[in-house]
């Protein structure tokens, strides 16, 4: 059967107009966008772990408040540390410090104020600077376990830094003075504590103690030690590996960061490729600074510097990231970031 005019005429007008598109191109198609330029692609950077962190980051965030409200029942009748992991990155995704401070006191009531359970409690009013929330912590705790060396030792830590220095020397000398086992450390741990500040009140021996060695001493006795490393004055939580009795109350460092961007990057390419001019792709520079929120979802991005002559590339990069979801930062504190996108042209 031979076509009708009318069909020759309609195939030699597509034919024209795919001509067109493709002399417009450059003489190339653009390719069709990457899964990862889809508004709802998971991340996947290829680290399985990081990868686990970001989608429960996500799952968290969304958590139905009935689901919230189940986790909170659970929590006061048998206390489960799973469920109080949740329903803390919940709500410190929400900014609600308060709140999170109140679920972790529950959980030490309801534990008979159990070392984690304290621990935890601890770590996020230092977290977080809630010094009178820790000093307050810190008395109800020595309730249940007088004379805790370890709370002593925390409760010093939080009085100094609530502006009470004898207060707080007088709780660390004590704490110190209930472990037996300290030995030769206890020079080097009044110097990391801030209570002993000058070479002349250490002894000549204390002024070259092992650090290190303390910090392992002190993270392996108890998980109260561990958050007395954490945050006592001199050592870091890097010093040491996590303890596990501890939550995940977040954490983001930038190689993460790195790898979360690269694993968007034939979407950016994508980007710069669909405003391609004949056979010109257009280059140029974008540094937006970006606010990672609480939860780790992308918050307000500002463009910093743009020198695309093109300005549908950047607003395509920025719509972009912000299809993008990380860990959160610790503790629920928001944290801004810059990226620098240099594309070349040709």
């Amino acid at each position: 059967m031979q076509p009708s005019p009318t069909h020759r005429t309609l195939a030699f007008v597509l034919a024209l107009l795919a001509g067109a598109a493709l002399s417009a191109c450059g003489g190339r198609q653009v390719r069709p966008p990457p899964d990862t330029f889809l508004v709802d692609a998971p991340v996947e950077t290829g680290d399985r772990e990081l990868d686990a962190r970001v989608a429960r980051a996500r799952e968290i965030a969304e958590l139905d408040p009935a689901d919230f409200q189940a986790l909170r029942k659970s929590v006061a009748a048998v206390g489960d540390g799973a469920h109080v992991e949740t329903m803390m990155r919940h709500v410190l995704g929400k900014g609600d410090v308060d709140e999170a401070l109140s679920i972790l006191r529950a959980w030490a009531e309801a534990t008979s104020y159990a070392e984690p359970a304290m621990a935890n409690y601890l770590d996020l009013a230092l977290g977080t600077d809630r010094l009178e929330e820790c000093i307050v912590g810190t008395d109800e705790f020595l309730e249940a376990h007088e004379d805790h060396p370890f709370l002593l030792l925390i409760r010093g830590v939080c009085l100094q830094r609530f502006g009470r220095p004898d207060a707080g020397a007088a709780a660390l000398y004590s704490g110190m003075a209930k472990i037996e086992t300290l030995g030769g450390f206890t020079g080097v741990l009044e110097r990391e504590l801030g209570v002993a500040t000058t070479p002349t009140q250490l002894s000549e021996i204390a002024q070259f103690q092992n650090r290190l060695g303390l910090i392992d001493y002190m993270t392996e006795f108890s998980v109260l030690g561990h958050v007395l490393v954490r945050h006592a004055s001199g050592l870091t939580v890097e010093d040491a590996p996590p303890d596990p009795r501890l939550m995940d109350l977040g954490g983001i460092t930038s190689s993460e960061v790195e790898r979360i961007f690269t694993s968007r990057r034939e979407a950016f390419r994508h980007c710069q490729l669909m405003y391609k001019k004949r056979r010109k792709i257009p280059g140029g520079r974008l540094v937006v600074h970006l606010t990672i929120r609480r939860d780790g979802s992308p918050g307000t991005i500002e463009r910093v510097r743009d020198t695309f002559e093109v300005e549908e590339i950047p607003a395509c990069i920025e719509e972009q990231i912000g299809h993008l979801w990380f860990p959160p930062p610790r503790y629920g504190k928001a944290v801004l970031l810059e990226r620098d996108f240099r594309m070349l042209g040709d």
